[in-house]
């Protein structure tokens, strides 16, 4: 995906979410607006030998990745169970190494929208499951790695109230990302987000 469309569907997500924001300001069954931003760890499965073959990397290459990342999302709730939440997901970058030289090969990021089912289990925390899709890109200035597509992702986390008011939480998630297996097939996500509900 190119930066302009990733541009666009990052305009398309704020544009969608202001709507949903009037609408559940306007509805009473709405119990809140929340914003959060967070630091990820990802592990991304490569496909490392269909990238060699068809990318001109040497055989004997190895290759790392750069874990850190970060997310920032926006989302209501629908219901004291059901939020929609929607964001931006920065995946880290794949770095090969040869001859005691490295480069960055490609960095990946997400666009998501997903739906969340959440519970009370004490007093003070929820644990919640998420289902959605996700508009991925992989970018590089090399065009032979630009990719992107479409991928189910899924997770389960933990919103912890640690101030003791509804309107901050500490969240800890976990989230699973399909790609098309050219260059990645999966990731699995780590993140530690701040949450603030209005």
């Amino acid at each position: 995906m190119t930066k302009s469309n990733l541009s666009r569907s990052t305009l398309g997500i704020i544009l969608t979410l202001c709507s949903v924001s009037t609408l559940a300001a306007n509805n009473p069954f709405s119990s809140s607006i929340y914003f959060g931003a967070g630091l990820a760890q990802t592990s991304l499965e490569l496909n490392e030998q269909n990238i060699k073959a068809n990318n001109l990397v040497a055989s004997q290459s190895e290759f790392k990745t750069n874990k850190n990342g970060y997310t920032l999302f926006f989302g209501t709730k629908i219901d004291s169970y059901m939020s929609l939440e929607m964001g931006y997901s920065s995946l880290g970058d794949v770095q090969v190494s040869q001859n005691n030289q490295t480069n960055e090969l490609f960095s990946v990021d997400s666009v998501f929208i997903n739906t969340s089912l959440s519970y009370p289990v004490t007093q003070n925390t929820d644990v919640y499951a998420k289902l959605g899709i996700s508009e991925w890109s992989i970018e590089s200035t090399n065009s032979n790695f630009n990719d992107y597509g479409t991928g189910l992702s899924y997770g389960l986390g933990l919103d912890i109230n640690i101030y003791a008011a509804k309107n901050r939480t500490l969240r800890l998630e976990w989230m699973h990302q399909e790609f098309d297996e050219i260059a990645l097939n999966t990731s699995d996500t780590i993140t530690a987000s701040m949450v603030f509900s209005f």
